[in-house]
Formats: structure tokens, C-alpha cells, sequence
């Protein structure tokens, strides 16, 4: 170059391959450059020694003065080279076609002829090899191509192996488009996947090179200018560009070339990656992915390649776990010297013993408190980390999948802005985070979930111990209480979800890691294998401690820890937890369903007063029934309202006893409540009704009419048992007809109706089952006021049931039928307004059970 920043338009004087030249002296080499020479491992070749490979453009469009710019550059760097790295370099003239390999003695007698069409570069084995056994090429093109071809480029590039090789790019061209709009589509496919790389765009007419971008040995040269790596946006002028002299690449030491597998991709750090990998979505790994992160470059480049190569969806979806705010996994790790693994230990020994006494037992606790707030402390800073490393990530990911979506082929691929406007050099967070204001926050403010799925920062969230789970720093839903263990107070409590014996098996229920489809998940919460909740809870500081012994003091196996904390803050880790827990037996949806059947269930039989305090608070079953995107409250609050929506009723009331009786309990717990006209009460009341429906129809389908007729006699006719008989055959005596049947059993006897039947009674019918009623007193003040203030409305009931007559065969279709008579509103939706005369109105004009008439359906 004549001066700064131009290629020199005197040729070179070549030298014969074989003549002793002292070109190092005659380019007079700086002595800063001799010095980093001598520093050099076997791994880098001083710029001076490289083998290097000049593909020249020679195509139709060079010709002139393009073509004359190409060669002095050719020269510029080959004066640069010792004698012996000249003999071995080569030039490759390209362009339609790939011509026969030249030394640079015959470079002045190019001509300019044919297309553009680089993939020719690598077509014949003669070419290629030069390339290959190079320690440096150099491409030079005037040429714009279209997306296919540079596709094509690079993946010949991957698949013979030649980017693995470091390269300089020059791309000749006018300067009156800006830096971020220029052609350079030639170039990108071999600079996307060089991890040594620079990119020049020389101005054909001032012969100005500018250094558009570079990546690492390169950027040598910008430590040597005092300059930065250029950041191309629309407001990028050309004279904002560092002006590069050839003669600054004698101080670049160039790397040794690398062999590399057509879906391998070298990156900055000696890293490289599978692609395959990456665009199948498989998890690189934590250390290779902090890796790609940490240097901007390494990301810049995995989006290049994905765009020359065609696999920019794959990209795209292999950032999204990055993009997502709040999806910070993370693992707390002591560092307290065992400090609190050594107490916890001491503690559960002496739980052993009958009594523990007072004074060893309250110097424990003191000592577990002490080791606690020491490793919260540690914690937090292992946090800040993390979430800056988080955040860093997810500012990088989503600049660059903004920016993949944007065109290859101009100035704008190559900007660094393709990391969030980071250069790798930058810092990747400047936020601050102060653990010790966060610590005392801790100490006085209840945690809480916020509203919304919300970026996981300092502001509104603190790690827990349990790994991957957050609890939030404004009062609302997580649980906080005093610790069973260490009793300190309002910390965050955990749940102990247990194992159960691998023996355990009930006939057709979900097999290990079925991910079954449920139909009616709310009634697997009392089944044995989902019976996975401990008795014991205590704060998340001990759990993370006990967890690691694998045993609570009760005796329980952990399987895993759930922490009562914000369920929309941390729906991974519950997930992940529940999957465990249940061990993969139902899919997610169904999982959270059956878990919240199991906290309901518990709620009921959790015998100590300290964990049933847990369960009466509800915080955690609102949070499950109300914070998940999936709408669980919304699904249950329509069920319910669909009893008096037509005909809706009947697949809420087809859900089985348990899972009825589990959704109701649910309803106490909701932030929202059903705007039903007859309250929640008469809700119970009508699946009863359809319950007793459903056995009526069970009973005549297994025993007949006849044996059917002769229960509801029973039931609804004050008989004295002493005065029934058994049927006994007389000769001429018919026994199709029940009247015959009644005359038979009961002589000439007229029993009056019973109109009042209290849960006592129809436990003897085939009507209501005593498990049934177990079941159904789980509901408590919403079920037993039928045995108090609704005996008459029952009898009315089941008189219509058994006297009513029909010919409908389902037990959905009789119950329809009973709810559209009229005169059955009242006692449908105010059955506690029927006494002793509304009944006797309601069954007056039903037939008589010894009519033939009554059962003319049977």
C-alpha cells in the first residue's frame, strides 16, 4: 500500500520461487510483531510463515480496473511472506469455472471472462486441495450471487472440509450504498463458518480497504490500530470504518488449520460444536452453551452458519428455552464448611432417642439457624451469577433471533449487533444486585408469587434452596411458618413427597411412566399410588438438608421436594417435581389435576396439628386451582354452572363420586365463586339425586325388575319387615304382574307410603352405598344438611323414582326425564321447603306400588 488504508498500484517484482529473498527486513517488520513470533506455540504459524491460497475472481465483471486491484492485493500480501511460504503459495483463478492452479508468477497474465459461481472453487479436486493444504486463504470477488448459490457454497465448504481454515475476505465494490446495505453475498458463506476471520470491503475506485469485520487472531489488527470491532447499523458511514494497510497482518498469528466434520463448527475458544445437534433442539450441555454465550462471537457465528446453510427455523428454536423470561434453572451448592449437614445429622440422631432435652435440643436449632442464613447469604451470590449469566442470555438471543430473520447477503449480516448490541469485549449486564439488601428483605417480608409470568430478576423474586424453585417478595401465596426442624419462623415450608413400595399395584390403574391420558383425573387422589405426601413438613432450608439423607424424621423416603410457593413463578420445577412424584404416569395436565385431588384428600387425613395448619391455610390448592396458564378454575367453575345450563349437566355428573366430591372441595379454595341461583349446596344436591339414580338403575340391571320392585316396596311403603313374606308358588297362581307379586308377599295388606327417608334408611336400600357416604361426608356442612332438612324432598324423589315409570334405559336419560316434570322443580331446586304435605301432594297421584299399572314399564 502506498498510504494508509490503500492497496498500492505497483506490482511486485516476483522473484523467482527459488531465490533467497529477506522480505521480512524489506517489509520491515516491527520489532512489537517479532516478539509475539517468538511467543508462539507449535498451534499458530507467524502471519509471515503461512502457506497461503489466493482464490481470484476472475469472471467477466473484473474486468478492468477490478481485476488489476485484486492482483496488487495478491502481491501486497505475498511481499509480506518469507521465501519459503512464497514458494508454496498458490493462486486460484475462479469463476464460471475453477482454472488450473497457478504459481503468483503468472498472476499478471489473468484475463477477465465468464460468470460468478464460487461453488466451482471446491469442484475440482486440484483446487480444493490447494486450499486444504493451506495455512490461510484469501477470497477475492467482485461478484453478487442470490441465496441459493451462497447456500450452496457454504455447505461444499462443510462438506469437503474447508472451514476449518482461517481466511480473509475481500469484496470489491463501490462505496456509494452504506456499509450496512452493500453487497456481500459472495463472502458471508465463507465467513460464517471460520472462526479466524477478517472481512475487507475495498472501495474499487480509492482502492480504500475497510475492515469490515473480524473474528479471532484478527483482531490483532484492531488492538494495534487502538480501534474497536465496528458495529454496522443504519447510521454507519464508511469513513467510520477502520482504513486497514495490508502490511498490519504481519501481526497475526495465524492457527493451525483444523479438521473438521461437515456438521462440526469451530467457534472462539478452541470450542466446537455438532450442528446437528444444535438444530435437533438436543441440550448441548451447561459448559458448551456458557461457552457459546460467553464469547459474542460464538453465537454470531452458529446464527451465520444456520443462515448460509439454510436452518434458520432450527435456530430459531434452539434459543427459545433462552428467550423465555423467568426460565432460570438453578442449584444451590453449601459453602459452609458442613456446617449444617454436621448439625442436621446431630439432630436427627437425638431424634432417635425417646426425648430429646430442651437445652441440646434449642442448641441445634441454634446452631442449624446460624449455618442457614451463612448459606443464604452464599446462595444469593450464587444466584447473582446465574441470573446475570440468565439475563446475558436472553438479551443475546433475542438480538440474534431479531437478526436472523434479516437478509445475508448485505453489510448488515456481518454487524456485531447481532448480540444484543454487545461486542464480545462489552460487560453482558450492568445491572446491580445487592445480596445483602435482598438477605434482610428475606428476613421480614412474607414471599408471594406475582402476577403474571414474569422475568426472573432480583426485583421481584430470591432463590430457594430446592433446586430450580423461586419464591416471591410481595406478600400474597407462598407459605411461610415456623420450620418443624430448626424452628425458624416465617420461612418457606416445603411439601416431602414421598416413595412408595415398588410392589405396589392397583389392577388397572396408569403403569411407571405410561403418561396415560386421564378421563376423570379428579378422582385419583385416594388410589395408594398416588398417596405420595408425607406428614412431615419443614422450611426449604432443612429439606435441602434431608433430602440429601433421603429420609424425613418420620421415617417417609423422599422421592422429591415441592416447595409452597407460586405456582406460575415456578410451573417447570412443580412439573418436573409432580412428574417424579407420580412417576410419569399421567401427562401434565392430568398431573396437576390428580395432585390437587391428592391435597384435597389430605387435607382430610393429615393427623399432626402443625402440617394440618399447612392445609387449612389453602394458599397452595389456590395456587394450583388459579395461577396455571391452563385455566384449572375456569374449567371447574364452568362444570359446575353447567347443572343448570340444559343438558350440559350430564358430563359433569358422570364424573365419578370421588372426583365430584374433590372438585367441590375445590370451589372453598378459589378466588372466584360460581354465581349460581341455588348456591353450591343445591349443586351437591342434584348429583345426589342423579347418584341415587345410578344405583336404582345398577340394581334392576343386575337383579331384575321383579327383586328391584320388591327393595323400593321396602323402601318407600311402611312395611314391617316381619310382615313380608317370601314369594311362594301357588298352583293357577300368576307372578308376572307385581300385584300379583304384592298380594302374594303381603296378603290383603295396604302399606302407607313413607315420605320421609333420612341417609339411614337408604343405606339399607340398594339406593346409596356406605362407602358412597363416606365419600360424600367429605363435604361436610355441604352434604349433611340433605339428612336434616331434606328427608321429604328425598322421599318424593325416590317415590317418582320408583313409581314414576318409564321407558328409558340410562340412568342420564331417566334423570332427564325426572328433571323436566314440573311438578319435580320444587324438589330439584328447593328441597328444603317440602314437609311432611308437599310430599304426601308430590307422590298422591303416583301409582300404587301393588298396581300393575305402576310397573307396566318393568
Amino acid at each position: 500500500m502506498d498510504s494508509e488504508g490503500s492497496i498500492s498500484t505497483k506490482m511486485v517484482n516476483f522473484e523467482p520461487e527459488d531465490t533467497k529473498v529477506d522480505t521480512l527486513q524489506d517489509s520491515q517488520e516491527p520489532k512489537a510483531e517479532q516478539q509475539q513470533v517468538a511467543d508462539e506455540d507449535d498451534s499458530w504459524v507467524a502471519f509471515q510463515d503461512c502457506t497461503i491460497a489466493f482464490a481470484i475472481d476472475t469472471s467477466g465483471s473484473t474486468l478492468g480496473n477490478t481485476l488489476n486491484i485484486e492482483r496488487e492485493a495478491i502481491s501486497s500480501i505475498w511481499s509480506l511472506l518469507t521465501p519459503l511460504a512464497r514458494s508454496r503459495s498458490r493462486v486460484i483463478p475462479w469463476n464460471s469455472t475453477t482454472e488450473p492452479v497457478i504459481s503468483i508468477t503468472m498472476l499478471p497474465n489473468l484475463r477477465s471472462y465468464g460468470g460468478t459461481y464460487p461453488t466451482s472453487l471446491v469442484q475440482k479436486s486440484e483446487s480444493r486441495n490447494t486450499i486444504k493444504s493451506s495455512t490461510l486463504w484469501v477470497l477475492l470477488t467482485d461478484g453478487i450471487i442470490d441465496a441459493s448459490e451462497y447456500q450452496q457454497f457454504a455447505k461444499d465448504l462443510a462438506l469437503h472440509g474447508l472451514h476449518g481454515i482461517a481466511c480473509i475476505i475481500m469484496v470489491l465494490g463501490n462505496t456509494r450504498r452504506s456499509p450496512w446495505d452493500c453487497d456481500i453475498s459472495v463472502g458471508v458463506s465463507v465467513f460464517a463458518a471460520v472462526p479466524d476471520r477478517l472481512f475487507l470491503y475495498v472501495d474499487d475506485t480509492s482502492e480504500i480497504a475497510y475492515l469490515m469485520q473480524c473474528s479471532g487472531r484478527f483482531t490483532k489488527i484492531l488492538e494495534v490500530q487502538g480501534k474497536k470491532q465496528p458495529v454496522l447499523d443504519t447510521r454507519t458511514l464508511w469513513f467510520d470504518l477502520p482504513q486497514i494497510d495490508l502490511k498490519d497482518l504481519v501481526y497475526v498469528s495465524i492457527p493451525v488449520p483444523r479438521k473438521l466434520g461437515k456438521i462440526e463448527l469451530a467457534l472462539q475458544g478452541g470450542l466446537v460444536i455438532n450442528l446437528e445437534d444444535l438444530w435437533s433442539g438436543q441440550d448441548l450441555g451447561e459448559e458448551t452453551t456458557d461457552r457459546i454465550f460467553q464469547h459474542g462471537d460464538n453465537l454470531r457465528s452458529i446464527m451465520l452458519t444456520s443462515q448460509t446453510r439454510g436452518h434458520v427455523e432450527s435456530f430459531q428454536n434452539w434459543l427459545k428455552p433462552f428467550l423465555e423470561p423467568g426460565n432460570l434453572q438453578f442449584s444451590a451448592k453449601l459453602e459452609d464448611g458442613g456446617e449444617a449437614i454436621r448439625t442436621i445429622k446431630a439432630m436427627l440422631e437425638e431424634m432417635q432417642t425417646v426425648v430429646i432435652p430442651e437445652q441440646l435440643r434449642v442448641e441445634l436449632q441454634v446452631r442449624l439457624r446460624t449455618a442457614h442464613e451463612q448459606n443464604k447469604v452464599n446462595l444469593l451470590k450464587q444466584y447473582e451469577g446465574k441470573r446475570k449469566k440468565s439475563s446475558h442470555r436472553r438479551k443475546s438471543g433475542n438480538s440474534a433471533n431479531e437478526r436472523s430473520h434479516e437478509p445475508v447477503h448485505q453489510g448488515r449480516f456481518l454487524s456485531s449487533r447481532t448480540i444484543g448490541g454487545l461486542t464480545p469485549d462489552s460487560d453482558e449486564d450492568s445491572d446491580t444486585w445487592k445480596t445483602d439488601k435482598l438477605v434482610r428483605k428475606d428476613r421480614i417480608t412474607p414471599s408471594s408469587s406475582t402476577a403474571g409470568v414474569q422475568e426472573v430478576r432480583s426485583s421481584n423474586v430470591v432463590p430457594l434452596f430446592t433446586n430450580d424453585f423461586f419464591k416471591g417478595t410481595e406478600p400474597g401465596r407462598s407459605f411461610d411458618g415456623r420450620c418443624n426442624l430448626c424452628a425458624s419462623l416465617d420461612s418457606t415450608l416445603v411439601l416431602f413427597l414421598r416413595d412408595q413400595p415398588s410392589k405396589l399395584s392397583t389392577p388397572g390403574f396408569p403403569a411407571v411412566s405410561s403418561v396415560s391420558k386421564l378421563a376423570y383425573p379428579l378422582a385419583m387422589g385416594t388410589f395408594p399410588e398416588t398417596d405420595i405426601l408425607s406428614n412431615y413438613a419443614c422450611c426449604d432450608s432443612c429439606s435441602f438438608l434431608l433430602a440429601q439423607s433421603g429420609h424425613t424424621p418420620t421415617g417417609d423416603a423422599i422421592l422429591c421436594v415441592l416447595p409452597l410457593v407460586s405456582y406460575k413463578i415456578n410451573s417447570p420445577a412443580y412439573l418436573k417435581q409432580l412428574r417424579l412424584a407420580f412417576k410419569m404416569r399421567f401427562g401434565d395436565f392430568d398431573t396437576l389435576m390428580v395432585f390437587l385431588a391428592v391435597l384435597l384428600t389430605a387435607k382430610e387425613r393429615v393427623a399432626p396439628v402443625a402440617e394440618k395448619e399447612i392445609w387449612h391455610r389453602g394458599n397452595l390448592l389456590t395456587l394450583d386451582a388459579n395461577s396455571t396458564s391452563m385455566s384449572i378454575e375456569n374449567v371447574f367453575l364452568n362444570s359446575v354452572r353447567s347443572v343448570y345450563q340444559g343438558n350440559a349437566w350430564e358430563a359433569f355428573f358422570r364424573y365419578p363420586l370421588e372426583g365430584f366430591v374433590t372438585l367441590m372441595l375445590a370451589l372453598d379454595c378459589m378466588q372466584s365463586q360460581p354465581d349460581l341461583p341455588h348456591g353450591t349446596e343445591n349443586v351437591v344436591w342434584q348429583r345426589f339425586l342423579f347418584a341415587l339414580t345410578e344405583q336404582y338403575h345398577e340394581y334392576r340391571g343386575v337383579n331384575g325388575p321383579v327383586l328391584t320392585h320388591v327393595a323400593m316396596t321396602q323402601l318407600i311403603m311402611e312395611v314391617d319387615p316381619r310382615d313380608v313374606k317370601q314369594p311362594r308358588p301357588r298352583v293357577g297362581s300368576s307372578m308376572r304382574s307385581f300385584r300379583d307379586l304384592a298380594r302374594n308377599m303381603l296378603g290383603d295388606r295396604r302399606p302407607d307410603s313413607r315420605l320421609f327417608l333420612d341417609l339411614d334408611t337408604l343405606k339399607l336400600s340398594p339406593l346409596l352405598k356406605a362407602s358412597d357416604i363416606k365419600i360424600w361426608k367429605r363435604l361436610k356442612d355441604k352434604f349433611e344438611w340433605i339428612d336434616t332438612a331434606a328427608g321429604y324432598a328425598v322421599g318424593a324423589f325416590v317415590h317418582h323414582l320408583a313409581r314414576g315409570g318409564t321407558t328409558q334405559t340410562s340412568a342420564q336419560a331417566y334423570f332427564a326425564q325426572l328433571m323436566s316434570q314440573k311438578a319435580l322443580q320444587i324438589v330439584f331446586l328447593k328441597p328444603s321447603k317440602i314437609d311432611a304435605e308437599a310430599a304426601e301432594g308430590l307422590v298422591g297421584d303416583l301409582p300404587l306400588m301393588d298396581k300393575e299399572g305402576s310397573t307396566q314399564n318393568e
